[in-house]
């Protein structure tokens, strides 16, 4: 089991990761890692870099549940992009 993934009453598992990058989000990536924003700040976040094409670096918290503790994070997807994933405690 991954030591950042906790497991929930519903059987499956919480996983947490925070991205961080410069520019415009990849917004595919919410789909391909079957993820969203974690909190109000992560979504205000998101759409700066995407409608302010922010110059910045930003930061946005993501979560998701998986059905297995093992799942890995699609963290070379991300780095493609331009963008780093840390997986956090959920």
């Amino acid at each position: 089991m991954s030591k950042y993934s906790r497991k929930l009453s519903t059987g499956r598992y919480l996983q947490v990761a925070k991205v961080t990058g410069v520019g415009i989000f990849p917004l595919d990536m919410l789909r391909r890692d079957c993820c969203y924003p974690r909190g109000s700040d992560d979504v205000s976040e998101l759409h700066r870099s995407v409608v302010e094409r922010a110059p910045n670096l930003i930061s946005v918290t993501v979560s998701r549940t998986v059905q297995y503790a093992n799942d890995e994070w699609n963290a070379r997807r991300w780095a493609s992009f331009g963008w780093r994933l840390r997986e956090e405690r959920a």
